[in-house]
């Protein structure tokens, strides 16, 4: 593989076997010329890829970690309360690669289970997103918990994690934490860890949402009332407080902002963090913060508008002197040139207590289409309830709207098939992975149980013929049940083969002979969930992300994670490329977009962990052979430096049945690579089956020069200008470049380079 940008060639040789001789002086004289021969080689590196890998390699790991037979399909990472001080921590690290840069959204998913023998509240669950700067100092972190209990011991559950990259951020580390916070017994099991990067989709605010400006903060803002910017430990936010002199008053911020080129149905969302600090709190008041959007046209007229209350603690409790995030997203009506963006403190009496907000934001959706469920706001002003079918005695109601100023009530009595709506989303795909989300409500005196509202979706074929019915009841995470207190609750859905259209409905069961019953819907979505079809993501690729421990050694390999091009390849150099797998290494190669490059790879090498000068280097493989394929197996040297380079094969697509040998070596001047000044070495060995077959690839190097093998024949030798430095050995896979070309229509994905093991033997004959 050529460190500049030219090919290369190669080639071995094994001494010959001589016949056993008819005389014994001749036989002794042969067997005192032969002796050294067998005694110039001692093997100090193999591996032969047999070996179990530690489930848990590439991640750090403190308390009481270890792998499990538990997983989802194999292993997992089990955590278990170690006991002592409380409160007490196990867990596991890992470095995240991919090229993650300052600036971008990095989102982690993970399943997690509570281990069946644990006590109910004796711990939580911590993902953690810690960047840190080039000295390895922490500069910002995301986290997330889930509590953990008994309903988490029934069934594996997902988390997602989602954290922006601040400024200064050199590396990234995903942290998984169990932390017991009880005297009894607390375990989990995760698995099942993949993360991606999104570059964030621009904040019609332009940043000033973050209150730091040097003027106070609320350059661009309108204030009312009682608004003033406050120290935060991340900067500045504003703190609300109440105007006490006038009922139901109420202080804030509001600016306008204009959309501009917004198309008909793209979506928009609005976010914003807000606590009430200690010492000032909400918590036991009629107090609450509203996040309010009005949509305005071109006459300067409010022609929707939408609403939500981020903290109320009569609705939903709260936690004194903790941050909460609040997303709300709105389909601006034909006609919205800008949108009205308002913050606001409501005091409905004269009781005290404060609100803080900080980083408010307002963006376009970053996958704009992709809700299926049209009104599920149920904002759409008419009678009825547009786009929905009602069964019983469902309607549109402003009593209890979550956001908005509308919600759908079910009410159920007599009739055995319920109260509910219902309508149809066209357009799906056979394998697509779909998430519902609702919320739900039972009002003050209402009767309904936790589950009562159920799911029903109907999958029907391109005739409208039912292929399959899923009916469930809607899945709540871990919020406590609340009477008067609106709850999120969602499933996944798989469309199944043949389907196009899924048919949702949302119903309220009938109680004959009892009393009628009434719950609120609002805020219905349908969604690709992200899995089973490509996402607006690019894969940040973790090894050994299942547990399962079949990554190489890292005592004897080191495995590159960059997007290197010195020949004007295309590939990134992914840890998840190479795996070990039955006793075989496998680098494979994938049509995957990662970084800024449009497809991944492997690169895995003994720099650091075995080098030297003299000897021979073994490696047993079968090779890509497709368009655009580059693989190599070379060594360069420990001081960095180029040339020399011993190309031991190199293989380029377009010439499938051949592998090249070369050595490059220097003194380089002008700004000439080795093969302009005639210091290049190459030959190659042609006619094989190098993709179906295994084939033996050596290279021997000694003082007297460099020998070139394949399957034990010697191909090349050269004895001239040789290295005078210790090198090491590198097997990998490129991706186009000026000398395979880039891939094109026939070329194979996933392709892969099989290597069953690796011997390196170092030379110790005379010189």
């Amino acid at each position: 593989m050529l460190t500049s940008s030219a090919h290369a060639i190669r080639s071995t040789g094994l001494r010959a076997r001589h016949p056993w001789p008819a005389f014994a002086g001749l036989l002794v004289c042969l067997f005192a010329l032969a002796t050294p021969a067998f005694a110039e080689w001692e093997l100090v590196f193999e591996d032969d890829f047999t070996s179990q890998g530690n489930p848990l390699a590439g991640w750090n790991t403190f308390g009481d970690a270890q792998a499990s037979r538990k997983g989802r399909r194999g292993n997992a990472l089990q955590l278990r309360g170690p006991g002592g001080n409380l409160p007490a921590y196990s867990g596991a690290v890992l470095r995240l690669g991919g090229g993650i840069r300052p600036d971008e959204l990095v989102v982690v998913r993970a399943r997690y289970r509570t281990g069946a023998q644990s006590d109910e509240g004796s711990g939580h669950l911590a993902f953690k997103l810690e960047f840190k700067d080039r000295a390895g100092q922490e500069i910002g972190v995301e986290e997330l918990v889930a509590e953990l209990s008994r309903d988490t011991a029934r069934r594996w559950n997902e988390i997602e994690l989602i954290g922006r990259v601040p400024a200064g951020t050199a590396s990234t580390d995903l942290a998984v934490v169990l932390v017991q916070v009880a005297g009894s017994r607390c375990e989990v099991l995760v698995d099942e860890v993949e993360a991606e990067r999104r570059m964030p989709p621009a904040d019609f605010l332009e940043g000033v949402g973050g209150f730091e400006a040097s003027d106070g903060g609320v350059v661009g803002w309108t204030a009312f009332n009682n608004v003033a910017p406050t120290p935060v430990s991340e900067g500045r936010a504003i703190k609300a407080w109440g105007a006490f002199n006038e009922p139901y008053g109420g202080s804030g911020l509001k600016r306008m902002v204009a959309l501009p080129a917004m198309r008909s149905g793209e979506e928009i969302a609005a976010t914003v963090r807000t606590m009430s600090p200690a010492g000032d709190s909400i918590e036991s008041t009629r107090n609450f913060a509203v996040l309010r959007l009005e949509c305005v046209n071109n006459a300067g007229q409010t022609i929707a508008h939408k609403e939500c209350r981020p903290l109320d603690p009569e609705q939903v409790p709260m936690t004194t002197g903790a941050w909460n995030e609040t997303v709300m997203r709105m389909n601006p009506p034909d006609g919205t040139v800008a949108v009205r963006y308002i913050l606001a403190f409501i005091q409905p009496t004269t009781e005290a207590g404060s609100i803080l907000f900080d980083q408010a934001s307002l963006v376009r959706s970053s996958k704009p289409g992709d809700e299926l469920l049209e009104n599920g706001d149920f904002e759409t002003a008419s009678t009825g309830i547009p786009g929905w079918t009602t069964v019983g005695s469902a309607a549109v109601g402003g009593d209890h709207a979550r956001s908005g100023t509308s919600a759908v009530r079910l009410r159920s009595a007599t009739d055995p098939k319920g109260s509910g709506i219902e309508r149809s989303a066209p357009g799906l795909s056979a394998g697509d992975v779909m998430r519902l989300e609702a919320w739900t409500m039972v009002p003050s005196g209402g009767s309904v149980g936790d589950d009562d509202v159920r799911v029903k979706v109907t999958w029907l074929d391109r005739n409208g013929r039912t292929r399959d019915t899923v009916t469930q009841p809607l899945k709540r995470g871990n919020t406590e049940f609340i009477v008067g207190a609106w709850r999120s609750g969602g499933l996944e859905l798989q469309v199944p083969r043949g389907a196009v259209e899924a048919r949702v409905a949302m119903v309220l069961p009938g109680a004959p002979g009892a009393d009628p019953r009434e719950a609120w819907i609002d805020d219905v979505t349908l969604s690709p969930s992200g899995k089973g079809r490509d996402v607006a993501g690019i894969a940040v690729p973790i090894a050994n992300s299942g547990f399962e421990g079949g990554i190489p050694d890292p005592q004897k390999w080191l495995v590159a994670d960059g997007a290197w091009s010195h020949n004007q390849e295309l590939q990134y150099y992914a840890p998840d490329a190479i795996t070990v797998d039955r006793g075989r290494m496998i680098i494979t190669t994938l049509d995957r977009p990662i970084g800024d490059r449009k497809y991944s790879s492997g690169h895995i090498s003994t720099q650091g962990r075995h080098e030297q000068k003299y000897g021979r280097w073994e490696v047993r493989a079968k090779l890509p052979t497709s368009q655009g394929m580059w693989p190599a197996i070379w060594l360069l040297p420990v001081d960095g430096s180029w040339p020399p380079e011993i190309d031991i094969i190199e293989l380029v697509g377009k010439e499938p049945d051949t592998v090249h040998h070369s050595y490059h070596w220097g003194p380089l001047r002008d700004g000439l690579n080795p093969w302009d000044l005639g210091q290049s070495a190459v030959n190659k060995t042609a006619g094989m089956d190098f993709r179906k077959s295994f084939h033996d690839f050596a290279v021997e190097w000694t003082p007297e020069g460099i020998t070139w093998f394949v399957d034990g024949r010697p191909t090349h030798r050269h004895a001239a200008n040789l290295p005078q430095v210790p090198m090491y050995l590198i097997i990998n896979t490129a991706v186009g470049g000026f000398w395979p070309g880039p891939p094109g229509t026939r070329t194979r994905w996933p392709e892969k380079m099989e290597v069953d093991h690796v011997r390196i033997h170092r030379w110790v004959g005379e010189p």
